[in-house]
């Protein structure tokens, strides 16, 4: 499984999201427990790898990196990319428990979203050892992790109103700041992203996950957890990063430049 896979389903929650925070109410129970086994399955196996690299670079010993710092990367690099998809479905469920005035499905997001920043935040703390943090890889991951917050925040933002965003900002100090949050209000906010993302989507497509398994089993339950929701005729289907970013209306939105932005349906293939 490609990194660049990954940025697909929280694009497709968010197109979705005026839907299904008024009738996600009707998933399966199942379908969420299965969400939550299979994230606790992927928590575990990062988990493992966080460990073993944290007991290879002590924070009081100076050494030289490994090649095996060097192929841990493209995890520590998922872990900050898959906490999109966290943030936003955890969002979502509890806009559904606060649209009906219940706690059935917040707290399940909640407890996998914490466990994902507990991932996130020892990621953080790999990367101030002092055997790595001077590395281009380690800088390059910096930057990363820094496109992806935006990214993150830009979406959450675009939740209909009884989903709790401002809880879920990665880091929402930094929004009028950040150059990919200079439009956060502005309805230009489609065009700017898609142009983020897209950029980025040859860079990530050449990382390859070993937990490509792990991402799958979380996909497949957040989707069937969907089915019945999704399946409603009303509901415009959205197969594909740029269909919900790039597709225009009837003139087009304007992009970064003034200009229009239009996309092909399909070019990133579907979930």
């Amino acid at each position: 499984m490609r990194l660049s896979e990954l940025i697909q389903l929280p694009t497709l929650l968010v197109g979705h999201s005026d839907v299904l925070v008024h009738r996600l109410h009707l998933a399966d129970d199942c379908n969420l427990h299965r969400y939550w086994v299979a994230s606790r399955a992927r928590l575990y196996e990062w988990g493992r790898r966080l460990r073993t690299l944290a007991g290879q670079y002590p924070l009081s010993r100076h050494a030289a990196a490994s090649d095996d710092w060097r192929g841990s990367v493209t995890v520590l690099r998922e872990i900050l990319l898959s906490e999109i998809t966290t943030r936003i479905w955890c969002a979502l469920l509890e806009g559904v428990d606060q649209q009906r005035a219940v706690q059935d499905f917040g707290p399940v997001g909640q407890s996998v979203l914490h466990g994902h920043l507990d991932a996130r935040n020892r990621v953080l703390n790999l990367m101030i050892r002092p055997q790595v943090r001077h590395l281009p890889e380690v800088q390059a991951l910096n930057e990363d992790r820094q496109v992806f917050e935006s990214w993150s925040d830009l979406l959450l933002r675009q939740l209909p109103a009884p989903c709790p965003v401002d809880r879920h900002l990665s880091t929402p100090w930094h929004l009028p700041r950040s150059r990919h949050c200079a439009l956060a209000a502005d309805v230009r906010i489609a065009p700017m992203l898609a142009a983020s993302m897209l950029g980025s989507e040859n860079h990530l497509r050449l990382e390859i996950t070993p937990n490509g398994t792990y991402h799958r089993r979380v996909s497949d339950a957040i989707l069937a957890c969907l089915g019945r929701p999704l399946m409603d005729q009303e509901v415009r289907p959205i197969t594909s990063l740029n269909a919900f970013l790039l597709e225009p209306p009837s003139e087009g939105p304007p992009g970064l430049d003034g200009s229009s932005i239009g996309g092909k349906p399909g070019m990133l293939g579907r979930f």
